[in-house]
């Protein structure tokens, strides 16, 4: 049941993707699944700030790039995290999906994880 939900769910947000510009979805406080503790607050200026238990982690510059894919016939969206706080550290993910309410990354470098979050 929890996997066709998410994958029922993925496809609807994926649409909603294309009707809206991927960079306008993406601004507000989104809690990730399974942490109770943690968001991550994305503002118009291009910032995203890290929160864990009630404070700011980290900072982050972020931004958005589409890329199409070899055949040219699939648009794939890039979200990229470059740190302010820790300069060093950088982190990139596929927007898999991306709706009102629900947001879908997989982390692109190491160990492909899909991670699920909800505006709050």
């Amino acid at each position: 049941m929890c996997f066709l939900y998410k994958a029922c769910l993925l496809s609807t947000i994926s649409i909603l993707l294309f009707q809206q510009s991927p960079n306008q979805l993406i601004i507000g406080t989104w809690k990730p699944e399974g942490c109770l503790t943690c968001k991550w607050v994305f503002k118009e200026d291009g910032k995203c700030y890290d929160h864990y238990e009630g404070k700011i982690y980290q900072t982050f510059r972020y931004s958005i790039k589409s890329e199409k894919s070899l055949n040219g016939k699939l648009t794939h969206h890039i979200l990229t995290l470059k740190g302010i706080t820790y300069p060093k550290k950088s982190f990139e993910y596929e927007i898999n999906g991306l709706g009102e309410k629900r947001m879908a990354l997989e982390y692109l470098k190491g160990t492909r994880k899909l991670q699920y979050y909800t505006r709050e």
